[in-house]
């Protein structure tokens, strides 16, 4: 029995000693697995950084170098500016001169006509060299012939502007009216390829009647198609197209303000260029545009009437190099 106390005490303390080393073995593998889990970095980080690090720069040199095969017109961080075709406020030219570029006052003619080099001779031989020539859109039955594509090449190769008329009309009442004759002339206009920009007048003679409305549909239509509204006429005081201009103005400024106008007074008388008024002493209502003169009504000699244009119209006539 006492033998058998002592093997049993033997085994026991046999199989404490064994429980000991086990789990002495297994928390210090433990702790230290558990110290390499926690503690270390992935192995794969510094090679990632590495790799997009690579990349990046390679991408940034190759941006570098296409931009330098490229060129982006910047030299030493400045960068160069490509011409705009604007002026400095930022407004388009196109075809118009300033007034420093522009000759106050000039000299011309128009003529019911068609212009030939018979009849062109017949001017220049005794009046002189006009600058600017009016001429009419379309025929009208014993009042006037229509530009045709010949003068206007023969007038160009002189270099002369040509004046721009309507006259297919004789009543010059209604909104209506107005709309349905400015687009009668810009059939014409297309028909002999006369460019935008340039001005067409209406030929209101002193016996039309013509009202406001007429010249507001008039006005309207051609700025829309971008022809500046212009407008012939007897501007005395109590004249019908004066009258009507104010009528036009009460109900809208700026068609007083804009449109270009072509007075007949008052009257000298044909001339020569030579012998042309000294100034431009036309009649217009203050405040108005008058930028052209009729002074002198149908010649003797060549079938004209003579005139004093300021230089200004020069950007509203069809002149050659357009």
């Amino acid at each position: 029995m006492k033998r058998f106390c002592l093997q049993g005490i033997v085994l026991l303390t046999a199989f404490l000693l064994a429980i000991s080393s086990f789990v002495l073995f297994v928390v210090r593998d433990d702790y230290e697995t558990g110290q390499l889990i926690h503690n270390e970095k992935p192995s794969c980080s510094k090679n990632v950084f590495i790799y997009y690090t690579e990349k990046q720069v390679e991408i940034t040199n190759e941006k570098n170098d296409d931009q330098k095969e490229k060129g982006n017109g910047e030299e030493d961080g400045v960068q160069e500016e490509e011409p705009s075709g604007e002026d400095e406020s930022g407004e388009e030219q196109e075809g118009q001169r300033d007034g420093d570029d522009l000759p106050e006052i000039v000299w011309g003619v128009d003529s019911v006509n068609v212009t030939d080099s018979s009849f062109l001779d017949c001017v220049t031989t005794n009046f002189g060299s006009p600058t600017i020539w009016g001429r009419y859109l379309g025929d009208k039955e014993d009042v006037s012939y229509g530009l045709t594509p010949e003068e206007i090449e023969l007038l160009h190769d002189h270099d002369i502007s040509i004046l721009i008329i309507y006259n297919q009309f004789i009543d010059a009442t209604g909104y209506e009216t107005g709309v349905n004759e400015a687009e009668g002339a810009l059939a014409f206009a297309e028909e002999l390829g006369i460019p935008e920009g340039v001005a067409i007048f209406a030929n209101v003679e002193p016996e039309y009647p013509v009202d406001g409305a007429f010249l507001a549909g008039w006005y309207d239509t051609l700025t829309e198609a971008n022809y500046p509204p212009a407008l012939y006429g007897l501007f005395d005081d109590d004249s019908n197209v004066t009258i009507a201009l104010e009528e036009a103005r009460e109900e809208n400024e700026t068609i007083f303000e804009e449109l270009i106008l072509w007075s007949n007074q008052p009257q000298v008388g044909i001339t020569s260029e030579e012998n042309a008024p000294d100034s431009f002493d036309v009649n217009a209502p203050d405040g108005s545009r008058p930028l052209g003169w009729q002074y002198g009504l149908e010649a003797d000699t060549c079938n004209i009437d003579t005139n004093l244009f300021v230089g200004e119209m020069l950007n509203y006539t069809w002149g050659s190099a357009e």
